[in-house]
């Protein structure tokens, strides 16, 4: 009887214990951490980003990852883990600091398992421990609210509790390159902005955007008094004499039909009543540019038909700037570059304008003269330190936008931290009494709190630090941008910064890290909020994908509408969001967007637009009407993607 009772127990054991996996745990020191990608620099195992101890809330970590925000880990589970925990928040380095918020996020399988909410770089910081069982993929994300200073954050003593298949690191690698933009027809259509602001009597120019097969002619009733067209082109130049509000007809024809467009010259004192298109330098090749890359931008624009959808603008970013001379004794440009006069006068024949950078430090970010200095003729060394990238005693604003004007500069990018009214002013007083319209734009991360009063003074302010080509570093614009969507308005734009598809990289070329749904998602958002659209890739290197992305004129239409709405977000559940813009002719633009890593369906009801009734759906990438629905509407949306939506009345 004990024998036959040994076997049963002994049995029972091998069958309920004995099969039963062991529970291992793994420390996140110990996987690939080459998979994470972050804004800046490398993770370090065990030390913080900076390679200093892994320090928080005055506690010295042995174990751990120190990143930088904004980062991605993704690993997967595949459903053996049991629980994930960890210490986190900003390194100790950077507590005296003034600096962004960060936000740490734990995602499994794109549900937000543990979030910490924003730590501002002298909170103390948080532990948690969570059951990810049955979770297949976990995401550990850390994102900033704003980026002065980008946080130095610690994951400290981080470790995942599983059974059966060791947890393994990975990047997701998103689907192969697909194009939804429709290939141009033969027919002509005219493209781009509908408004143009201008000043009375400022030299003018503006390029007709138009596709079709050549040759094209343009012709427009009832011009400006001062302002011509040449036909053949579709450059319109001169000098509008009077102010008012102008609306021109604008028809081009070719052998295959004709296009008929309103356009609005509004004269007065307002100018990028459309938000600014065009190319920056940066995100190519930082300082390292010269001439050549400039005029190897300009072809581009011209070889690829890119100024036909409205691109138009070329800007040298830092870089470009020598020592002062000239008769206004503004900064002329370094050996770098033959003649500046010259280099915007065969921009502007093309149809093309000009912008540069500058600051109001004695020194850029990059090391070259700004706009002030110590002394009085304005010298300054080349030797960048904290002390030269401060405001000089005496400030050259009117000596600088002077020679800018006799140059034909079109575009100032003004760049510092923080933005203040004083400088902006004096600088826009600058601009303005040198008889030339230049757009100004100021860079970065203009201050939330003071917007009210700085909105009526640039043309755009950038909203956030520096991008990166990294899904945490659009995921975390984007997730930004809700807040700033009133203080938009034609003439003042939120810029979220340059667009990072195609190939990038100042240290070394490389296409985009973004997949091909990251990058719809990119100008998807970007057209919606309504910001300046900058190209910062390498223009020689330009492929049929990237092609499909900056080429579509029902994109770029919602970008450019005349009502210059930005977008807010009208839905929100987890990594699921949907956003409206409003539109100048009553219709509404519309995302579905998933955040998350796989395909899930997006419901959203007219509610939610404030609307009702039956609506047509226009698909804006693939150009194509979806169908008339009532009251609601719902759709798959692949991982990290978006669904591109044009909603307008039934007119049935």
């Amino acid at each position: 009887m004990i024998k036959e009772l040994i076997v049963i127990i002994a049995i029972f054991l091998f069958y309920h214990v004995g099969s039963q996996p062991v529970t291992q745990m793994i420390w996140l020191d110990e996987m690939d951490i080459r998979m994470i990608t972050q804004d800046r620099g490398k993770p370090k195992r065990n030390l913080n980003t900076l390679g200093g101890p892994m320090s928080l809330g005055g506690k010295v970590y042995e174990r751990g990852i120190g990143t930088h925000s904004t980062s991605t880990f993704y690993i997967t589970l595949k459903g053996d883990a049991k629980r994930f925990s960890a210490v986190v928040g900003l390194d100790d380095a950077v507590r005296h600091l003034e600096g962004s918020p960060q936000e740490f996020m734990v995602i499994g399988d794109d549900r937000i398992l543990w979030r910490s909410g924003f730590m501002a770089q002298k909170d103390y910081p948080k532990s948690f421990d969570v059951d990810i069982s049955s979770i297949e993929v976990l995401l550990l994300m850390v994102r900033h609210e704003r980026a002065v200073y980008r946080g130095v954050v610690n994951w400290a003593d981080a470790k995942i509790e599983y059974s059966g298949q060791r947890p393994e690191a990975f990047i997701p690698q998103g689907s192969k390159p697909y194009t939804l933009t429709p290939k141009q027809g033969k027919k002509p259509k005219i493209n781009g902005t509908s408004i143009i602001g201008v000043s009375t009597n400022a030299p003018f120019l503006f390029k007709i955007p138009a596709t079709g097969e050549a040759p094209l002619e343009y012709a427009i009733d009832q011009l400006p008094k001062g302002l011509f067209l040449t036909s053949q082109s579709g450059m319109i130049t001169g000098r509008a004499e009077n102010e008012g509000r102008y609306e021109v007809k604008v028809s081009i024809k070719n052998r295959f039909g004709s296009d008929q467009k309103s356009l609005i010259i509004q004269v007065g004192d307002e100018l990028a009543l459309a938000p600014p298109m065009g190319w920056n330098n940066w995100n190519a090749f930082g300082e390292n540019f010269d001439e050549k890359m400039v005029r190897d931008a300009m072809e581009a624009f011209i070889d690829y038909d890119l100024i036909n959808h409205g691109w138009t603008y070329i800007n040298m970013d830092d870089g470009w700037q020598g020592v002062r001379g000239g008769k206004f004794n503004g900064l002329q440009a370094n050996n770098k570059f033959s003649d500046m006069k010259l280099l915007c006068d065969d921009a502007h024949s093309q149809g093309l304008k000009v912008g540069l950078y500058s600051t109001p430090w004695k020194l850029s970010y990059a090391g070259y003269p700004g706009s002030s200095a110590d002394t009085r003729g304005g010298e300054n060394p080349f030797e960048y330190n904290k002390y030269q990238a401060r405001y000089g005693v005496f400030n050259f604003n009117t000596e600088d936008a002077t020679q800018w004007a006799e140059w034909g500069v079109d575009f100032l990018k003004y760049d510092w931290y923080p933005i203040d009214l004083a400088y902006t002013k004096a600088m826009q007083d600058a601009l303005k009494e040198s008889e030339r319209d230049i757009v100004f734009t100021v860079s970065n991360s203009a201050v939330f709190s003071g917007i009210e009063e700085l909105r009526e003074i640039p043309n755009a302010w950038r909203t956030t630090g520096d991008i990166t080509d990294t899904w945490g570093s659009v995921y975390s614009i984007i997730q930004q941008m809700d807040k700033w969507a009133p203080y938009c308005s034609p003439g003042h734009w939120n810029d979220a910064d340059m667009l990072v598809i195609g190939w990038l990289g100042a240290n070394g070329l490389h296409p985009t890290r973004l997949t091909p749904d990251e990058q719809y998602t990119h100008i998807t958002f970007w057209s919606m909020f309504s910001s300046p659209l900058l190209l910062g890739c390498d223009l020689t290197k330009l492929d049929p994908f990237t092609l499909n992305l900056i080429t579509n004129d029902e994109v770029i239409a919602i970008n450019q509408d005349p009502m210059g709405k930005g977008a807010n977000r009208v839905y929100q559940n987890g990594l699921v969001e949907v956003w409206k813009k409003e539109l100048a002719n009553g219709d509404q633009a519309v995302t579905m967007a998933n955040f998350g890593l796989n395909e899930t369906k997006i419901h959203f009801d007219w509610e939610m637009l404030g609307l009702s009734g039956r609506y047509e759906l226009f698909d804006v990438w693939r150009q194509e009407i979806l169908g008339t629905f009532k009251d609601s509407f719902e759709s798959m949306v692949p991982g990290h993607g978006v669904l591109f939506l044009r909603v307008s009345r039934d007119s049935q």
